[in-house]
């Protein structure tokens, strides 16, 4: 076996023939591969050229249904046998291109039709069997079918473009598609694959009977698709009017306005670029008194610039080719045409937001430039045209999904006499189209019939859950308390004070770690108000209660009192008791709490404080909670594992 210039692996020498290492002689195993795949019927042989050039055969017309050539090269990298991709994954080892490999030894020997199955020999003896059908396939619809694609899989949905007098949104109930289960249903799991394959095929859905709760966008995203996108607006951003059109962060935006919103793209300056949009509508007092106010536009961008590309070539080219620039006062830049291709010549994106510019840049000549323009505005007529546009009133408890880059989406303005409250997000294309594909696959097959008591959960399943809380417990737990610290950032948090939450408890947990307090301290205070916007009156106790079975007591009591004894620092100008803390002199742990709300705590609030990174704390945080439970109680009635 002459193996040399071709293998796809590192080589080894043994007895003067080159092997890979941990597989044997390739053009061997190759064969022994190939052998189990398929019996050979009638073959018949392909005309193969092997000039000075190039390498390549031509498959016949009774074939291809026309004179198909394919190159050498095209051939091998597609080659999946155990010798040249994993067999499991199909990941091929190494490129072609590998430095080692010579060009001469991918060179075609002759090649064979049997069937379906195309057989091609190399130059090196190696051998490539291939699909004739997935060959085509691939040919015809490049972007989703290839060699690393599992034969199972379904394609992407064919994206079927619509104008208004086409298209009715789909529609979806929230009820139907289970989210709140693991296990839904059959009727459930179809109902998510028709809402994905809706997003796949036309670019936009609604669902309604969406709960009209803050934070049900993300909640629904993550039961949907598992995946969210989080960027600097947040991974859920709040959409209500404002006077000063910015949200509660200081972001400024036309959607913290009232005013009517132009067909925009969202994001246009932001790389990668957002993929899916949802809008889910909370709240809409006075609604029903002005119908025309605040109503959704939608159209489909794509269908637009197939449209202009059939009846104006070169106005299509011209915003094909020309970058014009993006920005936001984030700042981020980015330059991009407005019309985007992918490699077949299919629309991939359309870029357009007047409030992110799409800035021209300056042309050669004012021809050149005058001929932009007057192409961006036959575009954005087509936009604009009742032709193509449809209309949509969200109500509360209607969430709207749309493709960012190809259904553009706008609305009328509202009376700033309204409350309307939206909340957003953003999710990336592969999370739908991945969960797509999931949901093709049979449902998993149901368990054992569950118990419905603890009187009855069997011993195996009491010995599971601990197993299983122990292991969620150190992979998740204080990743979850520092969510709840995070949540405490932005002026949201800030309540009149000259720092947010977030910022006070890293102030109070640096002091205390510069003042060389123990680790116990100094993670007590990092999230001693951990609480404040959940119960502001015992919030102490919120904290306390949490770090009760892992930090020493005397920081466990002093949680749960501080804020008495912040009292006698900003009492006085409450007209409130500022003694009240005096009532625990005789207390053996009066001192230490004294010392640390008058040292740490109280003093806490200064915006230019030097205050250390949470990612300093955070080993700190994972010693405190990685400790047995109550470990300075060992007969705490609460030490042993508790589920219930």
């Amino acid at each position: 076996v002459v193996a040399s210039s071709g293998c796809m692996r590192e080589h080894r020498t043994v007895g003067g023939v080159f092997w890979q290492r941990g597989v044997l002689p390739h053009a061997a195993k190759a064969r022994q591969w190939w052998r189990a795949q398929a019996a050979c019927v009638s073959t018949e042989q392909l005309e193969v050229s092997s000039g000075s050039e190039v390498s390549f055969l031509t498959l016949p017309k009774h074939v291809s249904g026309g004179e198909l050539r394919l190159h050498a090269q095209w051939i091998r990298e597609r080659c999946g046998c155990p010798a040249c991709a994993e067999p499991v994954s199909r990941q091929p080892y190494v490129s072609i291109s590998t430095p080692g490999i010579s060009p001469k030894s991918l060179r075609l020997a002759n090649a064979e039709l049997s069937g379906d199955l195309l057989l091609c020999r190399f130059a090196d003896s190696h051998e490539v069997r291939l699909s004739v059908g997935r060959v085509l396939e691939e040919h015809a619809s490049f972007r989703s079918t290839g060699a690393l694609i599992a034969p199972q899989a379904s394609a992407i949905p064919s994206r079927e473009p619509w104008t208004a007098a086409t298209f009715s949104l789909p529609l979806f109930e929230h009820e139907g598609l289970e989210l709140h289960r693991d296990n839904p249903s059959d009727a459930a799991r179809r109902q998510r694959r028709a809402l994905l394959g809706s997003l796949l095929k036309t670019g936009v859905a609604v669902v309604r009977g969406v709960p009209c709760f803050k934070g049900e966008v993300l909640r629904f995203s993550r039961a949907l698709v598992g995946q969210v996108r989080e960027t600097h607006w947040g991974v859920v951003f709040d959409v209500k009017s404002s006077a000063a059109a910015r949200d509660t962060e200081g972001n400024a935006d036309q959607a913290f306005s009232s005013d009517g919103i132009a067909f925009h793209a969202d994001n246009t300056y932001r790389r990668p670029m957002i993929d899916y949009q949802l809008l889910h509508c909370i709240q809409w007092l006075g609604r029903d008194e002005r119908p025309d106010d605040g109503v959704n536009r939608f159209v489909d961008a794509f269908a637009c610039a197939e449209r202009l590309r059939a009846t104006d070539k070169a106005s299509f080219e011209i915003l094909c080719s020309t970058p014009v620039k993006w920005e936001s006062d984030a700042p981020m830049v980015s330059c991009e045409p407005l019309i985007q291709l992918s490699n077949d010549g299919g629309i991939s994106r359309v870029f357009f937001s007047a409030k992110s510019g799409g800035f021209a840049p300056i042309l050669p000549s004012v021809e050149e430039q005058e001929r932009y323009y007057t192409a961006q505005r036959k575009l954005v007529a087509l936009f604009e045209s009742d032709e193509f546009v449809i209309r949509h009133r969200l109500s509360p408890g209607e969430l709207v999904i749309f493709a960012n880059t190809r259904v553009l989406h706008a609305r009328t303005g509202f009376s700033q006499q309204m409350t309307r409250h939206l909340q957003g997000m953003y999710i990336d294309h592969d999370a739908v189209y991945r969960t797509y594909q999931q949901l093709a696959a049979p449902a998993p097959a149901a368990g054992k019939a569950a118990w419905t008591s603890l009187m009855e959960c069997p011993a195996e399943d009491v010995e599971l859950m601990g197993r299983l809380y122990a292991e969620d417990q150190v992979n998740n737990r204080v990743q979850r308390v520092l969510g709840m610290l995070n949540a405490q950032r932005g002026l949201h948090t800030k309540l009149g004070a000259t720092v947010d939450l977030y910022q006070h408890g890293l102030q109070t947990a640096t002091r205390a770690h510069r003042a060389g307090e123990s680790v116990d301290v100094v993670v007590g205070a990092l999230l001693h108000d951990i609480g404040e916007l959940y119960s502001p009156s015992n919030h102490g106790d919120i904290a306390a209660a949490m770090l009760a079975p892992y930090i020493e007591p005397a920081v466990h009591w002093c949680l749960a009192h501080h804020e008495i004894f912040q009292m006698q620092f900003y009492g006085k100008q409450m007209g409130l008791d500022t003694t009240m803390f005096e009532q625990y002199e005789d207390h053996e742990h009066f001192a230490f709490t004294q010392r640390f709300c008058e040292l740490y705590d109280q003093t806490a609030f200064d915006a230019h404080y030097d205050y250390l990174p949470l990612s300093f704390f955070t080993p700190m945080v994972e010693e405190v909670f990685s400790r047995t439970a109550y470990w300075h109680t060992p007969d705490h009635p609460k030490r042993g594992l508790v589920t219930g």
